[in-house]
């Protein structure tokens, strides 16, 4: 079964899912774009600094004998 998703923000056209070849990134956009400007990430991009900062707030533990 079909599902179409109506845009949230002109509540008009529906929504088709454009994939940027270059980047890989996968977005939903409304069908009256650029005049509605509804855009939806659909993989949210997580910085790099975020995951080492993650990462550094628990170091690892040491074994001592």
């Amino acid at each position: 079964m079909l599902t179409i998703m109506i845009c949230p923000k002109c509540r008009r056209y529906p929504l088709r899912t454009v994939t940027n070849h270059a980047s890989g990134d996968i977005y939903k956009i409304c069908d009256n774009y650029p005049i509605c400007s509804y855009v939806e990430d659909l993989e949210p991009w997580i910085p790099v600094d975020l995951i080492q900062a993650d990462h550094n707030a628990f170091p690892a533990r040491r074994h001592t004998a």
